[in-house]
Formats: C-alpha cells, structure tokens, sequence
C-alpha cells in the first residue's frame, strides 16, 4: 500500500524474477536472495543506498 503497487504487479514482479533465477521461492512464503549483487543489479540499485557524490 505505501509504494501504491498492486497485488497482481508484484506477483508479476516476483514471479519474473523466479523464472530468471533471481529468487528462489521456498515453502511459507520464504523468498531466498542466492545473490543479492544479482537482485540488485535487476533492481538498478547502485550500491550507494540512492547517495548522490
């Protein structure tokens, strides 16, 4: 609700990000990261928590 996403556009978001590897989904809905510099790097997350130099 805070970042005003829908159910069904996370559950694509989720559900692509299985299909390429980036999550594994496990039993009661534990999503484990096997590499968080992957995520991030799907994510465009620059690593510096958004800082500008």
């Amino acid at each position: 609700d805070y970042l005003g996403l829908t159910l069904e556009t996370v559950s694509r978001q989720i559900s692509a990000l299985k299909a390429e590897g980036v999550l594994e989904l496990g039993p009661q809905r534990r999503i484990t990261v096997p590499d968080i510099r992957r995520l991030m790097a799907e994510t465009g997350d620059d690593m510096d928590g958004g800082m500008v130099s």
